[in-house]
């Protein structure tokens, strides 16, 4: 029975080496991307069109790399068509930002997965330092997103700063609670597992 569980833990913890590699991957294309998008002429985009989506072209020889941006952001421009590097820019960045979170949040699973299966126990505190700073991050994203996200747009599209309290990512806040719960419930699982140690 212990077997298989450390199998499957070490299978689990591949998983996630893996993802995170795939993660650095997408990353570094990103950033590269980025770079490229920078120092490319205004004229290099395109926006097309739509009901509630419009789509920014970015042609790179025979591949065309988009991103879709909701009406809705559209709203505070005068010419979108005259913003789309700046807009492209933007949506690149969140995702560079979005993969640099995660990569950090899979790296965390792993070291917490590895600690289970050398201690032989899900109750270590590795396991609680891993979830708090997992359940602590996710809040924090949610909370700073918006503003982080506008902030982006005034720099590279619309030039003026405007704060818009949304509350668009409160079930990740609410994830991010659901996941300091669970990390005190560890602590107190390992509490319970070290006073039972300490009386054989």
């Amino acid at each position: 029975m212990k077997d298989t569980r450390l199998k499957t833990i070490h299978r689990a913890e591949k998983f996630f080496k893996l993802t995170f590699l795939l993660i650095c991957l997408f990353a570094s294309i990103s950033i590269i991307t980025l770079i490229g998008a920078t120092f490319s002429p205004r004229t290099a985009f395109s926006i097309e069109e739509g009901l509630e989506i419009w789509r920014v072209n970015y042609p790179i020889s025979e591949i065309t790399l988009f991103t879709s941006i909701s009406t809705g952001k559209l709203a505070h421009l005068q010419s979108p068509e005259a913003s789309a590097k700046g807009l492209f820019i933007v949506s690149l960045f969140t995702i560079i930002i979005y993969l640099t979170v995660v990569g950090y949040i899979t790296k965390l699973f792993t070291h917490m997965l590895h600690a289970i299966s050398t201690n032989h126990s899900p109750f270590t505190l590795d396991s609680v330092y891993v979830l708090k700073r997992i359940g602590w991050i996710i809040i924090i994203m949610s909370l700073l997103v918006d503003i982080f996200d506008q902030l982006l747009y005034a720099i590279f599209v619309t030039k003026i700063f405007y704060l818009q309290i949304q509350l668009n990512n409160i079930d990740y806040f609410l994830v991010g609670l659901g996941i300091l719960v669970i990390s005190h419930v560890f602590y107190v699982g390992y509490t319970s597992q070290k006073a039972v140690d300490a009386t054989f």
